[in-house]
């Protein structure tokens, strides 16, 4: 950090702070935001720091701390300009305020560390709790070793305090290695294991455990750590071995022996459970799947991937019915992020029949702010968010290829544990998270659901896209599918990519059924049409009035609004475009059904060659408003999207969207201002130009007509088109002309404060940010 006096016209430095580094890789911590007040009432401000440890590949979290380590980073102030640091770990500033009658200001931090509480600092006579210690407390050297040994065993302690553990754990391993008696071997065992185990390389720490237990001595201790840190990996035949050499021991205290008799029980169910997969997706989705939006879900055969198609809105999409014992859960995904656009996101959670709790998810999200974009993997409880690792953007929205990543929500209930894990494809572990099961689960009936946020306004447009390449479920087992019905198997040959089958399994469910003849099942049976599968007819009845069949021969077309979707997009990946133009007439009106409306939006993002041009042709006005409510929140928050500017530069190439002397719908003024900006970057500045200028019409003739829809930002529209405008000027070197959009944008500004800082983050026209408007 750089201190500076403003002397005359100019910026002096007077001081520099550098910021703290990490003892195990000398990298700096990061500096997220400054605080600057009078702390001890000497008259001197002094500077509070939020400093943050950005978590890397092979850092671990230890109970409760979150994906960032936050600190507090005190500067206070001396005589002279300098500076006394002081580091507070677990906090994170949140203002300074005076809050007494005192000299010194009181300083608002919340606790990051435990349950996000919020402390005042400088106002009373309490103190701070303690910070988890049991990553660094100290274990006491045995007694009656070697002195040699005795000094390894100080060195090694000495590292842990300094947050040193892995070397301090390999230390004592190579240690025990150079020939020492073996009850000596088994305590170097012992304590490297659970420096590693601290460290969540349960792997490590298991095999280690094994060897400290050749010791007669701690042989059963010795064990028992070892079968939890191979379930704790997930490394169910080490944990199932383990456990039945334990149980062999003739003489085994019987609270131990039930407590090991569980864990085998329960490795010998998950081992089973593993063998038999319920998310392999190089074969049809299992028929247990209860698929409640289609059109959000297609599997890819040659990939072996389901891909996941999710607005931010978007409520459940699938769901699989679950039976679980309550003794252990596993929820692991291997996918990859093909696009996240801006407050997007998928969340994989199991949740009890009849109930809305989760009892863990797993939830993949984009989101950020300042022109930051960060992916987010998240892990959650029923008591909160326990997992939250950031991760390198990629996919279609960066430019970056797609991030594939393996993410694991561990429930332990045998242990009193949960784990949250982030891994590469090859297993190695990048980030995890440990803490207690602050709550404790009840066996019964689950479902494992995908959905969108759900949570989040209506009409919000963000979307996202993953490749679920693996979906593991080990310990809850799939409930058989009861009643498969009609629409469940129309829904099953559309995700599974069967647009045929689906296509005559649609016709069929709504087509009218002749009159039966002798050779023919009577109405009320079922019959099987050229797909294979039953249908089930509706009884015979009364004839309906005003139709030549009676009301039991025509199909009961309750189902025919949920049927409709997948037959539409059935036919556009058919190729038979005549049939589906004919049903979007009806759909694109402004008043059809939200759940029409929601199906289009779908279809406009996953069938977007096929269904765009069909679209625009049939109705051009309600393909722009279709467009809008798309594509707003990509269009408002990343600026650049590849994808998002193909859509603009090529999708809206065609409809008129101010055309001379008609109404002009407020959204076509926001794609007019979208696709300026795409057309300029894409080096095309008349017709970027054109579509400014027609905004402009339309505004000063008084023409626009309607709210905007959509979850775009529309403050200051127009000083945003004359800005636009600005830029293209001064590209062009007509300066004058540039100078006078800019006063135009600050004349018709409602907040003259918020178009100046639109204008000071354009370098070629901030000197006319703060000139008179005219």
């Amino acid at each position: 950090m750089y201190l500076f006096e403003l002397v005359g016209d100019a910026l002096t430095q007077r001081s520099f702070l550098p910021a703290p580094r990490r003892l195990g890789d000398r990298l700096p911590l990061d500096l997220a935001g400054l605080h600057v007040g009078d702390l001890d009432g000497d008259g001197l401000d002094d500077l509070v720091i939020h400093a943050r440890r950005p978590v890397r590949p092979g850092d671990v979290l230890q109970g409760a701390l979150r994906a960032h380590d936050h600190d507090l980073l005190v500067y206070r102030q001396l005589p002279g300009l300098r500076f006394a640091p002081l580091l507070v770990g677990g906090l994170a500033p949140v203002a300074l305020a005076q809050l007494d009658d005192d000299a010194a200001s009181e300083l608002l931090a919340r606790d990051t560390a435990g349950g996000s509480r919020l402390f005042v600092l400088g106002a009373g006579e309490g103190s701070l709790p303690p910070l988890v210690s049991a990553a660094t407390a100290s274990a006491a050297v045995p007694e009656a070793i070697d002195p040699w040994i005795a000094g390894v065993w100080r060195r090694a302690e000495q590292l842990v305090h300094l947050g040193l553990r892995d070397r301090a754990s390999r230390l004592l391993e190579r240690t025990a290695e150079l020939g020492v008696p073996i009850d000596v071997q088994a305590e170097l065992h012992l304590r490297a294991a659970h420096l590693g185990a601290l460290d969540q390389q349960y792997t490590r720490s298991a095999a280690l455990y094994e060897q400290a237990a050749r010791s007669p001595r701690v042989r059963e201790r010795a064990l028992r750590a070892a079968i939890h840190d191979w379930t704790r990996a997930g490394r169910f035949a080490e944990a199932l071995r383990v456990a039945n050499m334990l149980l062999r021991a003739e003489r085994l205290d019987a609270e131990l022996r039930r407590e090991v008799g569980a864990l085998r029980d329960l490795a010998e169910r998950l081992l089973t459970d593993q063998a038999q997969p319920i998310g392999r997706f190089d074969r049809p989705l299992d028929p247990a799947w209860q698929l409640r939006d289609p059109l959000g879900l297609r599997r890819s055969p040659h990939e072996g991937a389901l891909h996941v198609h999710a607005f931010s809105d978007q409520g459940t999409i699938a769901a699989l019915p679950v039976r679980w014992d309550a003794r252990h859960l596993t929820l692991e995904l291997d996918l990859e992020v093909l696009r996240a656009e801006w407050s997007s996101g998928v969340r994989f959670e199991v949740v009890p029949v009849g109930g809305q709790a989760r009892v863990a998810s797993i939830l993949v999200t984009s989101g950020g702010g300042g022109g930051i974009a960060e992916h987010l993997v998240q892990c959650d409880l029923p008591d909160g968010a326990r997992g939250k690792f950031l991760v390198p953007p990629g996919g279609s929205t960066t430019g970056a290829p797609a991030q594939r990543l393996v993410v694991r929500l561990d429930l332990l209930p045998l242990l009193g544990e949960w784990g949250c894990v982030l891994a590469a494809p090859d297993g190695q572990v990048l980030r995890q998270e440990r803490g207690a099961l602050a709550v404790a689960p009840i066996a019964g009936e689950y479902h494992l659901r995908i959905t969108g946020l759900a949570d989040r306004p209506g009409h919000t447009s963000a979307w996202a896209e993953l490749a679920v390449r693996r979906l593991t479920l080990l310990g809850a087992r799939a409930t058989p599918p009861r009643d498969v019905t009609t629409l469940d198997r129309l829904r099953h040959a559309l995700v599974d990519g069967d647009p045929a089958a689906a296509l005559r399994l649609a016709d069929a469910a709504l087509a009218p059924v002749r009159p039966a003849a002798p050779h023919e099942p009577e109405a009320g049976s079922r019959r099987t049409d050229a797909t294979g599968p039953a249908i089930e007819l509706a009884p015979a009845g009364p004839r309906e009035r005003g139709s030549p069949h009676p009301a039991g021969s025509r199909r009961v077309d309750a189902t025919s609004p949920a049927i409709e979707p997948a037959r539409l997009a059935a036919l556009l990946e058919l190729g038979r475009w005549r049939e589906a133009e004919s049903r979007l007439a009806d759909a694109l009106r402004e008043d059809a059904p939200a759940a029409v409306q929601r199906d289009l939006l779908h279809l406009l993002r996953t069938h977007r060659e096929a269904f765009v041009p069909l679209a625009r042709g049939v109705d051009p006005a309600a393909f722009s408003r279709l467009f809008w409510r798309g594509w707003s929140a990509t269009i408002t928050h990343a600026r650049g999207d590849t994808l998002a500017d193909r859509a603009l530069l090529l999708d809206l190439a065609d409809p008129p969207l101010a055309a001379a002397g008609g109404p002009v719908p407020a959204h076509a003024l926001e794609l007019l201002l979208a696709r300026a900006r795409a057309l300029a970057r894409a080096g095309r500045w008349v017709d970027a130009k054109a579509d400014l200028e027609a905004a402009l019409r339309a505004l000063a003739d008084g023409r626009v007509v309607g709210p905007l829809a959509g979850d775009g930002e529309h403050a200051e529209l127009e000083a945003s088109l004359w800005i636009e405008l600005a830029e293209l000027a001064v590209r062009e070197g007509r300066a004058d002309e540039a100078q006078g959009h800019v006063r135009r944008a600050l004349g018709r500004a409602a907040d003259r404060h918020y178009v100046r800082a639109l204008l000071q983050r354009r370098p070629q026209l901030a000197a006319w940010a703060a000139g008179p408007a005219g």
